[in-house]
């Protein structure tokens, strides 16, 4: 964005201009924050930068609106001196209307609201100082509103590392940055509005998930469609204990439109899923004293090739064997797969660049960083994602609270939506079963992934809407009119 806006400027558009049309539609969303100009109170918190700047236009913008306003330095007294630039220029403008520029002297005044203009989408590490402790000095039940993001966010990644400020509003300049959207910065940002300043953006790094365009675009069933042309799904997967896990795939598989599904488990397991889900054919495999499959197993799963879709992976347990089977079932079957869990488990980032077919995995931070993912250096978790998706030649739906959806030449996606009714066991077995279902049903890989983390999401949200404790099995419920209300 640094760079957008500075070629905006050599352009033609003064940053003055750029400055003003910031402030001014920042003034606008506070005066809404407040309910109105009159009887309210406004503190404006005003760092060194241009993201003071803008706060310097808000408040003379306020003032002139009749605004009770005051603006306060939230930094090291010395540091007025490097207040320069089109933000001087601003505060002389402030200064003009009657609103000097105080100190921060421990405590802020009392006001109904704040508007945090401290730093910009270009800050990173900790805030120290009187910038750190002017955020810890917001009065309670006092509105927030953030310039551009919340001060202490890192923009780049979204993660909080100090002090940090929770907007209930933040207005992002011109476009959002990843630190509105990824945790903890996107929790932190309240709710967003973007405002249009005339920067000239390119193509940006990464989008975000429009649930409606994503599930509009699923492959419909044809009025002669039969159970095989509707798209077929292998479930693999299953052990002692752990049984529950592909009778969750298997049934989101149905409820998400798959026309047949199949499931093969080991034998010991075989009665309970198919006595829990009697749609699905469930078939027994041969299985070693432990119960796990093995590569001897994978010769008598009956006639994969013919599935539209594979879900590999959900309660399979670990073993030397269950590696084998996976790798079998991911070297010798070239129709689209979906691994997760233990299928995940069971493979290596070489293993994947070895396969030949399209492919969906779903993991967690953990069993991305056990594959090589790296989420522990300074790029964003948009980027880890991304590159990881180029090595592996696989669709990577990282699942986390902003779930991520990279896929090898294409602009990785940020999915929104999910709510906390979804942080429970299982509910990450049904979406494996519903992007196996789309796959089967003709989506590509990223697309499908897109599509099944929109429909998780709203299916959770219907479950948690009918005022439920929401457990896994809920959620197979509302698929079917999660995906036709999205539509």
């Amino acid at each position: 964005m640094a760079g957008f806006d500075a070629r905006t400027i050599s352009g033609g558009t003064p940053g003055e201009v750029l400055m003003e049309r910031a402030g001014d539609r920042c003034h606008r969303e506070a005066i809404v924050l407040a309910g109105g100009v009159y009887g309210s109170r406004f503190c404006v918190l005003a760092g060194p930068g241009n993201n003071g700047g803008d706060g310097f236009v808000v408040a003379r913008l306020l003032r002139r609106a009749g605004a009770q306003v005051r603006c306060v330095f939230a930094a090291e007294n010395s540091r007025r001196e490097r207040i320069s630039g089109d933000a001087a220029l601003n505060l002389e403008r402030m200064e003009a209307v009657g609103v000097p520029l105080e100190d921060f002297t421990g405590d802020l005044p009392a006001c109904e609201v704040v508007v945090d203009a401290i730093f910009g989408t270009g800050f990173a590490g900790a805030a120290h100082g009187a910038a750190g402790q002017a955020m810890g000095s917001i009065p309670a039940g006092a509105a927030v509103l953030s310039v551009d993001i919340p001060s202490g966010v890192d923009g780049s990644t979204g993660m909080v590392t100090g002090p940090a400020v929770r907007a209930d509003v933040t207005v992002a300049v011109q476009a959002l940055k990843v630190g509105h959207v990824l945790e903890p910065g996107a929790e932190r940002s309240g709710r967003l509005v973007v405002a249009d300043i005339g920067i000239e953006v390119d193509e940006p790094d990464a989008s975000l998930s429009d649930p409606h365009e994503a599930v509009g675009g699923l492959p419909e069933r044809g009025r002669l469609a039969h159970k095989w042309s509707a798209g077929s799904v292998l479930v693999l997967g299953g052990s002692p204990g752990m049984g529950g896990a592909p009778t969750l795939s298997s049934l989101a598989a149905v409820r998400a439109g798959a026309g047949l599904v199949s499931a093969c488990v080991p034998q010991p397991v075989q009665p309970q899923v198919a006595g829990a889900v009697p749609e699905v054919m469930v078939v027994p495999l041969p299985c070693d004293e432990a119960g796990h499959l093995t590569e001897v197993s994978f010769g008598h799963v009956p006639r994969p090739q013919r599935f539209g879709s594979l879900a590999v992976g959900p309660g399979l347990g670990r073993s030397e064997g269950v590696s084998r089977f996976v790798r079998k079932a991911m070297y010798e079957v070239p129709q689209p797969m979906v691994l997760d869990a233990d299928g995940l488990n069971a493979v290596s980032g070489e293993d994947l660049r070895a396969r030949t077919g399209p492919t969906v995995i779903t993991p967690h931070d953990g069993e991305f960083t056990r594959l090589g993912g790296d989420l522990t250096g300074p790029a964003s978790r948009i980027a880890a994602a991304a590159v990881a998706a180029a090595e592996w030649d696989a669709t990577v739906l990282l699942k986390g609270p902003s779930t991520l959806v990279a896929s090898p030449g294409r602009r990785p996606v940020v999915c929104r939506g999910g709510g906390p009714e979804l942080a429970t066991a299982g509910t990450g077995d049904t979406l494996t079963g519903i992007v196996a279902a789309f796959l089967a049903r003709g989506s590509g890989p990223h697309e499908a992934a897109v599509a099944a983390v929109a429909v998780h999401a709203e299916a959770g949200r219907r479950a948690a809407a009918d005022g439920r404790w929401v457990s896994a099995i809920d959620l197979h419920e509302y698929l079917g009119a999660a995906e036709r209300g999205l539509r």
